[in-house]
């Protein structure tokens, strides 16, 4: 692998990328696993750095339908039909057709339910108004998403690219000794040229 050196500007360079070689060697990957198992063995950490975490609270949300269709579930239940007997417009029975008192009450029962039916109307226009919200939102965070994936798709370009320039300009100059200073400053400086080009053209 490449010597470490001082280019321009004063970078240090301890590592030519794609051309260095060695670490596909005998014993490379046991030998970084023993170095990093060493280090933490040596600087233990003092403290719990997860301590400022909050315990989080899944089940805090749930109220008593949820929790026993959970349980449900669990139990592998089947589910149970909805009820549509609290809808029924049901009329007087056949002893009391003729007394007005029952017929008033079936009166108030219809216009209750209608009543209930309006509430959920008016819930669901409001939701409706609310989901626009939302939904504009969504919009916003997919069309946020698109542009970095974009932006990311012109990096992985942009590094293949160069993987292939660099890899050729290894093997012009292999064997030559790449701790050279000269040759070390002349390769980054090649490379950097290379990617400003590569941007420049996407």
């Amino acid at each position: 692998m490449a010597g470490t050196v001082l280019v321009a500007g004063e970078i240090v360079v301890d590592a030519l990328p794609y051309f260095d070689q060695g670490y596909e060697g005998p014993n490379i990957h046991e030998e970084a696993e023993a170095l990093v198992e060493e280090e933490t063995h040596r600087y233990r950490s003092t403290k719990n750095n997860q301590s400022y975490l909050i315990v989080q609270n899944y089940s805090g949300s749930e109220n008593d339908i949820m929790i026993n269709e959970f349980q449900r579930l669990a139990d592998q239940q089947p589910i149970e039909f909805l009820s549509m007997k609290w809808y029924e417009l049901t009329a007087p029975s056949s002893g009391q057709k003729n007394v007005i008192i029952a017929w008033q009450g079936c009166v108030n029962n219809s216009m209750l339910q209608l009543e209930h039916q309006a509430v959920r109307i008016e819930n669901l226009e409001v939701m409706s108004q609310q989901w626009l919200g939302i939904n504009k939102n969504l919009v916003h965070m997919i069309e946020h998403t698109q542009k970095e994936l974009q932006k990311l798709k012109k990096h992985i370009i942009i590094e293949g690219k160069l993987m292939v320039k660099t890899l050729q300009n290894g093997k012009e100059i292999f064997g030559s000794d790449v701790s050279d200073k000269g040759f070390i400053t002349n390769f980054t400086e090649t490379r950097s040229k290379e990617e400003k080009q590569f941007k420049s053209d996407i």
